[in-house]
């Protein structure tokens, strides 16, 4: 709804991002959240689930399209967030860090992952603003996944009143993890 593109210009920046993560990330696991009803669109549905490791599409799930078809963008990105870090506590799943990075990014040779393959929860400024975070792309410790989601639990009704995620994470980030500036 919100973008300028059509359905093929974002499954080609899609593909774009899938294909560098797997380039630039070594072991990587492709965690692929989507929130669009693909109905007529099942060749890029299944494309897209031929190269990622799991494909939940939340488009069935009334409160999560709800929140991503209201006024504020940050309170749909953060009801997909909640949902994926349902999925990977109830698969299981341990990672030593996890990225999140919106779709229509993509790493390039600029990105060198030894430089956040460390101890680090790593944000960059959201316009060089020192109260935001960019939430396009950021890395933490798996072992923080959790006080994440609490963050984003306390984040439900503050986005769905108008407060941005970006600063909001900014906030929370540094009242309560390690965190390392990136740019």
């Amino acid at each position: 709804i919100r973008s300028v593109f059509d359905i093929y210009k974002r499954y080609e920046q899609t593909l774009k991002t899938i294909n560098s993560i797997k380039k630039y990330i070594p072991d990587c696991f492709i965690l692929f959240c989507e929130c669009s009803d693909l109905t007529n669109y099942n060749d890029i549905q299944e494309n897209i689930e031929q190269n990622v490791d799991q494909f939940l599409n939340f488009n069935n799930n009334s409160s999560v399209k709800n929140e991503v078809n209201s006024q504020y963008k940050g309170s749909g990105e953060n009801s997909i967030l909640l949902e994926a870090i349902k999925y990977v506590n109830n698969k299981n799943l341990i990672f030593d860090n996890v990225f999140k990075i919106s779709g229509r990014y993509y790493l390039n040779d600029d990105f060198d992952f030894k430089f956040y393959n460390n101890n680090y929860n790593q944000f960059t400024l959201w316009d060089n603003n020192f109260n935001s975070y960019a939430s396009l792309f950021y890395k933490i410790k798996y072992k923080y996944l959790n006080l994440l989601k609490t963050c984003f639990h306390l984040f439900i009704d503050k986005l769905k009143n108008g407060e941005t995620l970006e600063i909001l994470l900014n906030k929370y980030i540094n009242e309560n993890l390690e965190y390392k500036n990136i740019n």
